[in-house]
């Protein structure tokens, strides 16, 4: 299919458990005028035929002979695209009927506004390790059109508060801004966001558009070991970019030292998390140690006749 306005791109791995709704939800959409590409990173499941029982010329299905990865995998899909915009979209998620639409006709609506994200509805199934921080959603009670420079700074400064797959973006811009760092694991995303919010304005739409699926297996666990490393690195890698975009050198500098600060706030601020977990865990375990030792001792079994 060629010649749609919108490339809806679903990397999948090993997506078997939720891959079905996610796929159904895009084909829902009351905006139809969209490819949906799947491109599977070597999965070794049932995923591949689960997609294969949707009957839909919009699908177009790829298979990597090898793995390469979450920002591999999500570039090749943007590679593979070819419609204005684009949204790369999880295996796990689900759209809401009228996500496309109204997000297109922001973005046809201001042609300033180069890329545009909204609310989520999280669905927690209980089974992840963590609670989901809501202080990583953007908190703005109405919809908003910003000027990009300024969400630059406010995700440098405040953190990521974007959900990646309700973006619907114009392609040329994540290309223009060069997509995904492919060494970026954790803070891909990240990282673009701020370098697309250089390329022009950001728009916002308060409604949860997509619902996001909280559950053990998702990526964002695995890497938590690295989160604050990669925090680090998408934070000057998008200070460069400002540079390279004809930022002026002493703002330039003073958001790097800005960041800096905060980046390190947020390292004092996991450290300390992490040692009240540890003090919370062996707390637990002492009590239960104390209450074993005060426990009756079990009455002996009386002897068979």
């Amino acid at each position: 299919m060629t010649g749609a306005a919108v490339s809806v791109c679903l990397p999948v791995y090993n997506g078997e458990p939720f891959v079905r709704d996610a796929v159904a939800s895009v084909l829902a959409q009351t905006f139809t005028d969209y490819e949906l590409i799947v491109v599977d990173d070597a999965s070794d499941d049932r995923t591949l035929s689960i997609i294969d029982e949707f009957s839909d010329p919009r699908i177009r299905v790829y298979r990597n002979t090898q793995r390469l990865g979450v920002p591999a995998n999500w570039n090749r899909a943007l590679q593979i695209a070819s419609a204005p915009y684009v949204c790369v979209f999880h295996q796990d998620d689900v759209m809401r009927v009228d996500n496309l639409a109204r997000k297109v006709a922001c973005l046809e609506r201001d042609r300033a506004v180069v890329w545009v994200h909204s609310g989520v509805d999280v669905m927690a199934t209980g089974t992840a390790p963590r609670e989901f921080s809501v202080a990583a959603l953007e908190s703005s009670p109405a919809d908003f059109v910003a000027d990009g420079r300024q969400y630059f700074r406010t995700l440098l400064l405040r953190g990521n508060r974007v959900v990646a797959p309700t973006v619907v973006a114009q392609r040329e811009a994540v290309l223009d801004a060069g997509a995904f760092t492919a060494s970026l694991h954790f803070a891909c995303d990240y990282e673009l966001w701020m370098k697309l919010s250089l390329c022009g304005q950001v728009a916002f739409i308060r409604d949860p558009l997509v619902a996001y699926r909280w559950h053990a297996a998702n990526a964002t666990h695995a890497l938590a070991p690295v989160a604050l490393d990669e925090i680090r690195r998408a934070g000057y890698g998008a200070t460069a970019f400002f540079r390279a975009r004809g930022g002026i050198a002493e703002t330039a500098d003073a958001l790097e030292e800005a960041f800096a600060v905060t980046h390190e706030a947020r390292r004092w601020l996991d450290e300390i998390e992490a040692d009240r977990n540890f003090v919370r865990d062996r707390h637990a375990k002492l009590e239960a140690a104390l209450a074993e030792r005060q426990a009756p001792d079990a009455p002996s079994p009386r002897p068979s006749r």
